[in-house]
């Protein structure tokens, strides 16, 4: 009988050509799996990064933009995240996130707080963010609303401050505006200038807030903070800690982030606020605004930032008011906040109509900056004026600033309608030939400049970050930089970054006790110098991708691999309208894998073998698995697929018999 064999079908996902002429390597559709090693394997899930518990949480305010880390001579280094509106940094020392948005602490929660009736409050050491305690107020079921807590302080002026930023915690879940953290220039709490509701809370986590002010000029002279009950929710313990009033970030997630590092100083902006700096004083980080003087006037904003021979560059910047989208404007050598003196200078690149959108360094004296229709490099020549510029490429450009990638002397951008490969010169080579009619049919126009390129290096990995049914990216489509193949994952998150631990974790560097332990021994997370690849969600969380793990924070990830559509041969023996299907077989090793075969192209499907008998268990080593059933159609496609949490499959070959209908 005549079988159809299809070994290694790893080839990618091909879109460009009819699922019945495609070789049979390739997939015309696929999610949630990746391809390595001739084999489809089910895509591994992301981990909280720290995994929440009595000390320790992933969840930050703000959605996660952008997560990097920075690096000063001494060998000292921080990891930084950045959200829509916080900075923060991760403390090793205690494995969590601290916030170092520019403020003051109001109350660092490290003692007792005074309690009303039906409370007793304590300085608590067991559930605790940072510092030694945390203010925990135990509110018996009796209690009912009000005040249940207070602590007066030493006057403190808050009204040059937009917001107080806080970590909580509840014992039980709460409504947004259940609790709330009131503020008031009286002792005692009694009568609060502000009443700063708290979000909704998930039980026993901790968890960042931060709540605007409503008049913050009224805060001039504040000295008692409390923890007022709206909703009678019984019997529960609250936790506070770290309350620090703060002047917040004031972008949202369509303002992406672009950082450089220069002189012990790391630099970042989001095109809307005045570009900042953090400094490190021995182990502790300031964040600041970063001088933006010119010879008269100063750059209010800028969507770039970017270190190159010894200068810093600002691209695509308001200055004086004044809009200006193609400048490039750069510091005298060795400073990163002279603008007027020496070799200072700026350049306005109007080749075209185009803004600037992206910048990356090509060579050590060459830099690309793409606009959204043009490619020009940059090129160091040294004397009082240093750089000059030249158009290059015209008709294409960048889509967003992180969607250029540099993965080793070359440039891979995500433009406006093509993925290319840049090296230099007039021309552009495309990349993605098999999969651009789907990529930019399904990208989310609304949404696409909040698309990025994350490039997983030990991995030959890129990944195309864009949104498609969801506001934010939630389609990722991977090309193996070696192999040259696509295929797509299934995750929805705002920001990435990169993160080596600076020594290796030991025994008694870990909270919480043993059984608390997420990381594996021998795993990325707990090894000096192992890369990590970070993500940020919408919802403010952060996590790494997780090898280890076949789900996303717990929950599974469905896979799915569809096969071509296979016909009837041509030759004159196999003339048939119609073709009888009666076994598919396939090798496959993991936990369980679902087969369905389709005779519409995909559009429904039904179960192989018979209903409810197509789910097959499997081993830790590869098996040839086979299931037998009868189909007549003229063509027919199959799909291996896995929807269990914790459960998926790796599978390397599968195989069709196939008969012409008169052949019974």
């Amino acid at each position: 009988m005549p079988y159809k064999h299809v070994i290694a079908p790893t080839k990618g996902i091909k879109t460009d050509k009819a699922p019945t002429v495609i070789p049979k390597e390739y997939t015309p559709y696929c999610k949630g799996v990746y391809m390595r090693n001739g084999e489809v394997r089910s895509d591994y899930g992301y981990t909280q990064f720290p995994t929440r518990s009595a000390t320790q949480t992933n969840k930050l305010a703000g959605k996660v933009m952008m997560l990097d880390q920075f690096y000063v001579l001494s060998g000292l280094a921080w990891l930084i995240g950045i959200t829509t509106s916080n900075v923060y940094t991760y403390n090793e020392a205690s494995s969590t996130w601290d916030c170092i948005t520019p403020g003051v602490t109001v109350d660092d929660c490290e003692s007792v707080w005074s309690a009303s009736l039906d409370v007793v409050t304590s300085a608590d050491g067991t559930y605790k963010l940072k510092g030694t305690y945390s203010a925990k107020s135990e509110i018996a079921d009796a209690f009912g609303t009000g005040l249940a807590s207070y602590h007066d302080i030493a006057s403190i002026d808050l009204s040059g401050y937009t917001s107080l930023h806080f970590w909580i915690r509840s014992s039980v879940d709460t409504s947004a505006g259940d609790l709330q953290v009131v503020l008031d220039d009286t002792s005692g709490s009694v009568s609060p200038l502000e009443s700063l509701d708290v979000p909704a809370l998930i039980a026993g986590e901790w968890t960042a807030v931060c709540v605007n002010f409503v008049t913050p000029s009224a805060l001039t002279a504040i000295i008692s903070v409390g923890l007022n009950v709206v909703t009678d929710l019984g019997a529960m313990d609250v936790y506070l800690d770290d309350l620090r009033a703060v002047n917040t970030l004031t972008g949202d997630v369509d303002n992406r982030f672009s950082a450089a590092l220069m002189n012990d100083t790391y630099i970042f902006t989001n095109g809307i606020d005045q570009p900042k700096k953090i400094t490190a004083v021995g182990s502790v980080l300031t964040v600041e605004d970063l001088s933006t003087t010119l010879a008269s006037g100063s750059i209010a904003s800028s969507e770039l930032v970017f270190s190159f021979r010894d200068h810093l560059f600002l691209m695509n910047n308001i200055e004086n008011s004044a809009s200006c989208p193609q400048r490039v404007s750069w510091t005298n050598v060795g400073s990163i906040e002279d603008w007027t003196e020496g070799t200072a200078g700026y350049q306005d690149l109007v080749d075209d109509a185009s803004w600037i959108v992206a910048v990356e360094e090509l060579s050590a004296n060459e830099f690309v900056v793409y606009k959204e229709r043009s490619i020009i490099i940059g090129v160091w020549v040294g004397g009082a004026t240093p750089f000059r510029f030249r158009s290059m490429v015209t008709g294409t450009g960048a889509l967003t600033k992180d969607s250029v990638m540099n993965v080793g002397g070359e440039h891979i951008c995500l433009g406006p309608d093509v993925i290319f490969s840049y090296k230099g010169g007039t021309d552009t080579d495309a990349l993605d030939d098999n999969i651009k009619r789907t990529l930019y049919a399904d990208l989310n126009q609304a949404y696409a400049l909040r698309s990025f390129l994350v490039y997983v290096e030990e991995d030959d990995e890129l990944q195309v970050w864009i949104p498609t049914t969801d506001e934010y990216p939630d389609d990722v489509w991977c090309i193996n930089m070696v192999d040259e193949n696509w295929y797509r994952r299934i995750k929805t998150m705002t920001g990435f970054g990169y993160y080596q631990r600076q020594s290796s974790l030991t025994i008694g560097q870990l909270q919480g006790s043993i059984g608390e332990q997420d990381w594996r021994i021998g795993s990325a997370l707990t090894k000096a110098y192992a890369p990590i690849t970070l993500l940020g969600s919408p919802s403010g969380e952060v996590f790494y991708m997780d090898k280890f793990t076949l789900n996303n924070d717990g929950s599974a990830i469905t896979n799915v691999f569809d096969t071509p559509d296979f016909e009837l041969p041509s030759s004159e023996e196999f003339m048939d309208n119609f073709m009888r299907v009666p076994l598919l077989s396939y090798e496959a090793i993991g936990q369980s894998v679902t087969t369905l075969w389709s005779d519409d192209g995909g559009v429904s499907w039904n179960p192989t073998e018979g209903k409810g008998m197509n789910v097959q268990s499997l081993e830790g080593v590869y098996h040839t698995y086979q299931q037998y059933f009868d189909v007549v159609c003229k063509k027919i496609r199959f799909r291996f697929m896995n929807s269990d949490e914790s459960s998926g499959f790796k599978m390397r070959s599968y195989a069709v018999e196939f008969n012409a209908r008169s052949r019974r």
